[in-house]
């Protein structure tokens, strides 16, 4: 028997995860990272108090550039002038994404 094409199901207590994250826990987590200068030219200065593990860098169509942190900078001389995301993974796992125009 299949189902009518028009069908509603409903579900009741249903619970996903942990406690939500919140606002605050948010937005305190963003300021702890800034990048300098904007508009980048040759390379992107990274201020933060984390110990950054990895950087993936979006542009606004959603396609991956390859970059590579050293000594808190990241070198975007082969990126075309645009809006990008540079999203950086922390110690703990922890994604943090950052806007940033080239």
């Amino acid at each position: 028997m299949q189902p009518a094409a028009n069908q509603v199901y409903m579900f009741d207590d249903v619970q996903f995860g942990a406690a939500p994250l919140s606002v605050n826990d948010f937005e305190a987590n963003q300021s702890k990272i800034v990048l300098y200068p904007v508009p980048a030219t040759d390379f992107l200065n990274i201020q933060t108090i984390f110990n950054l593990k990895n950087v993936t860098i979006y542009d606004v169509i959603g396609a991956k550039h390859t970059a590579t942190i050293s000594n808190n900078t990241i070198d975007v001389s082969n990126l075309p002038s645009g809006v990008y995301f540079a999203s950086f993974e922390v110690e703990n796992h922890e994604i943090i994404t950052k806007k940033f125009i080239k």
